[in-house]
């Protein structure tokens, strides 16, 4: 007779997304048994608690990520893992705020088709289609106030090989405020982007779902009497080689006033003043 853990590791093990000659070296077939074996013997929750069957299903999916996760190697997670874990809906006050944008504006975004698409800490950025062929963005941040119904990118723009953008920033003290940078490369092989913040030094991010990418970075108020800041953006494979580079002005400086202007994700020729 077949007991329930034997029948609840049968289920986990077909659960299991990769195939054996996709699994790394590194991990043994014997590691990978005991660790469907805990996870099938695992207490389940107290009658009590509700959605039970839902708990085991989420269950079934954490033990598949851990798999994945162990059988990937390190330099392949932006690509082969990040698409399987990001993509996922928006939530609803995103869904809320992509319904929020106003239609005079000229664009209507797929609110409920929002998924989220590049991650930094508790960054978050979403992106939906919209009516025009193209697609909008949503931002979500600490320090960040809500509700102003994203971006919509032009349908020109949004066909360039490369573009980035400032996508808003927090208020900010006397000596800086945190600017929000984003954008997406189409290149099929893009794992990550580098550039320089204002004072050279190096940011390097992962590429995230459908080649997006989000980064927070903390810009002088200085910046704005000295000249626009143009950093040269360089698209990266997960083996670090060169893919594609482009110099995108982000923020616009007019030295005589003080001020800097700044745009949504546009392309390198936007802007441009050489």
């Amino acid at each position: 007779m077949i007991s329930s853990t034997q029948r609840a590791f049968a289920r986990l093990s077909a659960a299991d997304p990769l195939s054996p000659g996709a699994r790394a070296g590194a991990i043994s077939q014997e590691w990978r048994d005991e660790l469907l074996a805990r996870i099938a013997t695992e207490t389940p929750p107290s009658p009590r608690i509700e959605r039970r069957p839902h708990q085991r299903g989420r269950l079934v999916l954490v033990a598949a990520v851990a798999l994945a996760l162990l059988a990937v190697p390190s330099y392949g997670v932006a690509r082969d893992v990040i698409q399987w874990v990001r993509g996922e809906p928006a939530a609803q006050s995103v869904v809320e705020d992509f319904e929020s944008y106003a239609p005079q504006l000229g664009y209507q975004p797929d609110a409920g088709g929002a998924v989220l698409v590049a991650v930094e800490n508790d960054v978050r950025l979403y992106s939906t289609k919209n009516d025009k062929g193209s697609y909008c963005l949503v931002l979500t941040a600490p320090g960040r106030p809500s509700g102003d119904g994203g971006t919509c990118i032009q349908p020109k723009w949004a066909a360039e090989p490369l573009i980035a953008g400032i996508l808003g920033s927090t208020a900010g003290d006397d000596d800086s405020s945190t600017k929000f940078i984003a954008g997406r490369s189409d290149h099929r092989d893009a794992s990550s982007i580098r550039f320089s913040d204002p004072d050279g030094g190096t940011i390097s991010r992962p590429i995230g779902f459908d080649g997006f990418f989000v980064a927070s970075v903390d810009v002088p108020w200085s910046v704005c009497g000295s000249g626009d800041w143009r950093p040269m953006f360089v698209v990266l494979d997960a083996d670090g080689n060169e893919l594609a580079r482009a110099a995108i002005t982000l923020l616009f400086s007019y030295p005589s006033q003080g001020v800097c202007g700044s745009s949504a994700p546009h392309p390198p020729s936007v802007g441009s003043r050489r």
